[in-house]
């Protein structure tokens, strides 16, 4: 992972993922890595959105935890990971954002689709 997408004092990740094994197994190789990274998780793309927007549950969180990355499973309920990084990259706001896209799926359209979507 590139060095600039951590150079905040405390970085912020955001992980979007419905398996909460996996979350935490990331949350340890990740802060690890980086000790004082500001790890964040949501299990959809609901709150997703409510996270980044500051709304709903998400309302009194602290705006200097806005993510610099985003990790984002393909396979989730309610919206998948591709229809998710759509909207990311339609808003100004977030089109920007780095996303890294990640699956059990090892299939070649996959990871074409990703890339062609912007992660």
């Amino acid at each position: 992972m590139p060095k600039e997408l951590f150079s905040h004092t405390s970085p912020t990740l955001l992980m979007v993922d419905d398996d909460e094994e996996d979350i935490y197994l990331t949350r340890r190789a990740f802060c690890a890595f980086k000790k004082d990274l500001v790890f964040n998780s949501v299990n959809d793309s609901h709150n997703l959105f409510d996270y980044l927007y500051t709304r709903g549950k998400f309302e009194q969180r602290n705006k200097n935890e806005d993510p610099q990355v985003i990790l984002l499973d393909i396979n989730i309920p309610v919206e998948n990971g591709f229809d998710i990084i759509k909207k990311l990259k339609a808003d100004s706001h977030f089109a920007e954002l780095p996303v890294v896209m990640f699956s059990t799926s090892k299939a070649k359209e996959d990871i074409d689709k990703a890339h062609n979507l912007g992660a």
